[in-house]
């Protein structure tokens, strides 16, 4: 399998990862290195700053006191 092949297989698995998980995200800043070395910027960067949302959330949300 070409290098390009092998990227393509880890892109859908990681759709596949964010479909069934949508805030996971390690898989979204997975997938946007993936676009971004495919070329697909656009989207690239949209799931690499979703995925840094996610873990921005995530740390408020554990450093909030009930």
């Amino acid at each position: 399998m070409t290098e390009l092949g092998n990227l393509k297989e880890a892109e859908s698995f990681t759709r596949k990862a964010i479909e069934i998980k949508s805030d996971f995200a390690n898989a979204h800043y997975l997938l946007g290195n993936i676009l971004l070395s495919q070329g697909n910027y656009f989207e690239g960067i949209k799931h690499l700053k979703q995925g840094k949302g996610f873990i921005e959330f995530n740390l408020i949300k554990g450093l909030s006191i009930n």
